[in-house]
This record gives structure tokens, C-alpha cells and sequence, in this order.
């Protein structure tokens, strides 16, 4: 934990004082614990990794890829397109020069897949970036120019990519196979963003990036499989962990997978040693290694998930397992309500703050779906593997997904339903309140469940489903939120005065219905301004934070 707060705090700030300030208010509370050894490991790994971060950062300052430049710009892609809105496509590229990654924006979607690992360049224009990291800078252009394929080891691993693609669109249709994509390889490029935001929507967005459940469930099939060829304890960790180089290497360096990754390794070494190490130790080691190997990873949405969901499930699982099974729940339910609630609370808060909101059916969603994930993965991988085969792999691959295409399916449609609900959200804002909001909501379902008040929970239950499926909404009791429009007739005008004066009967020469009027320079004002007009018609002020009270203000230029 210090080394990974510090090493965020020197790359959010960019100062040194902040850092330095969390190493030594952690080191005197292990020393006021009476634990030395923690505070000696913790201040190695913590100037370890400052010290790494600061030399990508003077790096960083002395590259030519700086706000403001424009030219050509070249590398390899560390991750294929994905297309984030109309006409435009989002790639991570490796530079020679730069000591990370640089985030470039295309304004292009490609009729053609690029796979990863391909080198190519563009005539980029490089602008600042607010995000956090080693370089806050992120590039743009027009077009990207393929100028060589994958080689080697990248080549092999996107053949196994576009064989498995291929034999998934066509067994199981372009959304199912899409969703095969980015479970079984955690290839998300097939998605459309309307589908990643229902899984978003519904907390099942973790389904798509490969992480520790897949690492588990890769490991343990070999295991059992040795186990059945009455293969010894060594050879098996030896088979585990050739199976988990060839994964790693397959889905690629994704946070979440080279967190669970370390995780495993860890633990095949304890098998070798005949010891039995702590789960929190294990991830504690995987987060000091990431974060000292990988600089950005201490800014990484994906991988502070990762690691919120492991220390939830570690942390929650045995407090909620108990009353859980105590109530008369089945073994197995019991245990992955006490999975998917433990990952739900533990990770709400970073959902907050990175949107605002927080799903209301994520823990329904996950029961749901849980008995088809390890299937996927088993079969899928297995799917995977056979897939390049000449001759015979489409075949076999074939077979098997459409053995899987209705676990696939069944996951599809619980999202797509779920997400059509009223309110599959709870909107309580990305600043500190919401954060804060977010925990206290996860701390009250825990104790709940923690102390067997099945009626008040049962009571909390009730009112999420009720504000999920709109029913506060037909009597009154909340917001009315309005559907997303498709191609909104919209009307422009300079002030909220304008908006609020102008004539937009079927008279008025607009042509007909108008379905909001959009506000080009909102006055910044301290006084929150209705949604709407006395007509009802929407007052869009852009820009503005919009309240679930019904109005919006001004948020300091966001």
C-alpha cells in the first residue's frame, strides 16, 4: 500500500513532498504497531519505485514527443483499436525515445482489424493530458499507416486472436461472439461501445478483461488434468505454469492479467515449497513488483479494480459467507453472494469516481451469470487452442463454442435486460461525496448481511429493486430520468434567458417537435438552474454537473 499510494501521489502531483509525506506517516504506523519489518519493506519498495517513476519522468521530459509537437510518429501497437466513438479509435503506442506508452486517438475506424504487435506510424499532433501518469500527454492524427505485422512470439499469439475471432463470429453471430472474444481472450475491439456501457451498466464489465478468475480457472483445469494422468506434484506446477506463459502471452499485458499473473506465480512456487502463503501477501508482493516493473500502473483504473475486487473477496468473503449459509442458503449460492458482494462494495467507490455512478444490479447481475463464466473460460481456451490447427481446428473449435454459445448468451441477454431496466444506476457523483457515498452504501450492506438483519436487508433489497425497475418513478418518489433519444432535434442558443423565452410551439418555424434546447455560453453562476422549462422541454447547459435533484450548476470550467 505505501509503495503504490506514493507512487500515485508522485505522478498525480508531480511534486515530491506529497510522497515522501505518505512513506513516512505509513513507516510511523508500523513502527507505532510495533512491526519494523514492515516499515523497513516498506520504505525499500517505496524509494525502489519512486525512484524508477522519476527516471521515466526525467525520461519522459527529455523525449521529443511533447505538447505541442507535430510529426510523424511511430511504433508498435501494444493494443489493437478500439473504436470509443463514432469515427474514432483508440490505440496504445510504444515509442522508441519514450519511456511509456503514448494513448493516440484515430480519427478513423477500421474496416480491417490491426492486430497488436503490428508497427506502424502516423502524422500525429501530441496535446496535453490531464490524466495522471509519467508523460501527461496524449497524440492524435488521421490515419494509421501498417508498415510491418506482428513478428515472432506476437505473431503466433494474434493468429491463435484472429482464429478464434473468426470461428466465434460464425458460430455464434456478431454480439455472442463478441462477448466469447473478451472472455475467453479478453479482446474487446469486436464490441461496439454500446455494448460495453450495458455491461458497465450492470457491473459485468470485468467479465470482458481477463483477470485472476481466469487465471484460476486456467490453472486449476491443468491441475486437474494432470491430476487425472496421475502426473506428480512438480510436473503439475510445471504444466501450470507453461499454461500460464502461453495465457499470458495470448491476451496480452493487460493490468488485471499481469496482477493475477504474479498472484499465481507466487502461489505455484508455495505448491513447490509446500507452504501456504497468505492471499493478501501474495497480492501485496504482485502490486510492489507491478508498480516498481510498470510505473503507470499505480494510475490504472483497470488495475486498482483488480486489485479492490481481490482485497474484497480476500477481505469480505469469510464475514459474509457465515450468516450468509447460517440463513439456510446452499453452499454454492452462499458462496458467490459472498464473492460477488465482497468485489461489488470493495471496488464501488472506484466506480464512483471514475463515473459518477454506481450499478444497482451488479450483484443480481453476477449471481445470474456466474454458473456459465468457468464453462467459457474452460471450453473457450480449450477452443482457442485448437482454432489455428490447419484443417481440422476450425472444425473442432467450432464444436466446441457452439457447446458454449448459450452460456454466452445467457450473460448477452441478463446484461441487455438488467440494463433495460428504469434505473440499472445510482448516480451519486465522481467527486468525494459520491466516493464517500459509494463506501458508506457497501459498508451497510456488509453489516446487514454481517449481523443477520435479514428484515432490514431485506427491507434496503426492496427499495433498490423498486428504484431499479422505475417503480419509485410511477408514484412519484424519484427522479424521472428520460431515455437516452436517438438523433435529438435540438435547438442552439447563446444565453439561458434565450433558452427560456424562445417560441418552440409548432408555429414557430422550427420545423416541429424539438426535443431540448442546448445552451452555448452558460454564465457561470454559483445558483443551481433547472433541467428544464416550464413546457418541459430539457435546458442543456454543457459542461455543467447535473444533480439528481433536478438541476445543474456550474463545476469550475469541467
Amino acid at each position: 500500500m505505501i509503495t503504490w499510494c506514493a507512487t500515485w501521489a508522485l505522478l498525480t502531483t508531480h511534486t515530491w513532498w506529497l510522497p515522501v509525506a505518505i512513506v513516512v506517516v505509513m513507516v510511523l504506523l508500523a513502527l507505532s504497531l510495533k512491526q519494523p519489518g514492515q516499515a523497513v519493506v516498506g520504505v525499500s519498495a517505496s524509494s525502489a519505485a519512486l525512484g524508477v517513476a522519476a527516471l521515466r519522468m526525467r525520461q519522459a521530459r527529455a523525449s521529443r514527443i511533447q505538447p505541442g509537437f507535430r510529426g510523424e510518429l511511430s511504433g508498435r501497437l501494444l493494443t489493437a483499436p478500439k473504436t470509443v466513438a463514432e469515427d474514432l479509435s483508440f490505440v496504445q503506442l510504444e515509442t522508441p525515445g519514450h519511456p511509456v506508452a503514448v494513448p493516440l486517438l484515430i480519427r478513423d475506424v477500421f474496416a480491417q482489424p490491426v492486430p497488436r504487435g503490428s508497427m506502424v506510424q502516423c502524422q500525429a499532433t501530441v496535446s496535453g493530458s490531464q490524466r495522471p501518469g509519467v508523460a501527461q500527454v496524449i497524440a492524435s492524427c488521421d490515419s494509421l499507416h501498417v508498415t510491418s505485422p506482428p513478428k515472432g512470439v506476437a505473431a503466433v499469439a494474434e493468429g491463435v486472436r484472429a482464429s478464434f475471432a473468426r470461428v466465434a463470429q460464425h458460430t455464434a453471430g456478431s454480439t455472442t461472439g463478441s462477448l466469447l472474444q473478451a472472455m475467453v481472450l479478453g479482446d474487446t475491439s469486436g464490441q461496439s461501445p454500446q455494448m460495453r456501457q450495458v455491461y458497465q451498466h450492470t457491473g459485468l464489465s470485468h467479465l470482458s478483461a481477463v483477470s485472476g478468475a481466469n487465471v484460476a480457472i486456467v490453472v486449476g483445469a491443468v491441475f486437474f488434468l494432470a491430476g487425472l494422468w496421475r502426473v506428480s506434484m512438480r510436473w503439475r506446477v510445471v504444466w501450470a505454469a507453461v499454461a500460464l506463459v502461453g495465457f499470458v502471452l495470448i491476451v496480452g499485458f493487460e493490468p488485471s492479467v499481469l496482477r493475477a499473473t504474479i498472484s499465481g506465480v507466487l502461489a505455484l512456487v508455495g505448491v513447490v515449497a509446500a507452504t501456504r502463503q497468505e492471499a493478501i501477501h501474495g497480492l501485496a508482493v504482485a502490486v510492489i513488483v507491478l508498480v516498481i516493473v510498470d510505473s503507470e500502473m499505480a494510475v490504472s483504473y483497470g488495475f486498482a479494480l483488480s486489485v479492490a475486487a481481490t482485497v474484497g473477496i480476500v477481505a469480505l468473503h469469510p464475514l459474509l459467507l457465515k450468516p450468509v449459509a447460517r440463513a439456510g442458503v446452499p453452499g454454492p449460492i452462499a458462496r458467490a453472494v459472498a464473492v460477488a458482494v465482497g468485489a461489488d462494495v470493495a471496488t464501488a467507490p472506484l466506480v464512483a469516481s471514475m463515473a459518477g455512478q454506481i450499478p444497482v444490479v451488479s450483484v443480481v447481475a453476477n449471481l445470474v451469470v456466474a454458473v456459465a463464466v468457468a464453462p467459457i473460460t474452460v471450453v473457450g481456451m480449450a477452443a482457442a487452442v485448437c482454432a489455428p490447427v490447419p484443417v481440422v481446428g476450425d472444425v473442432v473449435a467450432g464444436l466446441l463454442l457452439t457447446v458454449i454459445a448459450p452460456c454466452a448468451w445467457w450473460i448477452q441477454r441478463t446484461a441487455t435486460a438488467l440494463a433495460g431496466l428504469a434505473h440499472p444506476t445510482l448516480p451519486v457523483g465522481d467527486d468525494l461525496g459520491g466516493i464517500l457515498i459509494a463506501a458508506l452504501m457497501g459498508a451497510w450492506l456488509v453489516a446487514l448481511i454481517s449481523v443477520g438483519a435479514w428484515r432490514r436487508l431485506g427491507v434496503l433489497v426492496s427499495v433498490g429493486v423498486l428504484y431499479a425497475t422505475g417503480v419509485f418513478g410511477v408514484v412519484g418518489l424519484g427522479v424521472d430520468v428520460q431515455p437516452v433519444l436517438e438523433n435529438p432535434r435540438v435547438v442552439v442558443v447563446d444565453t439561458v434567458a434565450e433558452a427560456e423565452a424562445i417560441e418552440l410551439n409548432e408555429g414557430a418555424g422550427l420545423g416541429g417537435h424539438v426535443d431540448a434546447v442546448v445552451v452555448r455560453h452558460c454564465r457561470q453562476v454559483s445558483k443551481p438552474r433547472p433541467l428544464q422549462r416550464v413546457d418541459g422541454v430539457p435546458v442543456v447547459c454543457p459542461g455543467w454537473r447535473v444533480h439528481v435533484d433536478g438541476t445543474q450548476s456550474f463545476t469550475g470550467g469541467q
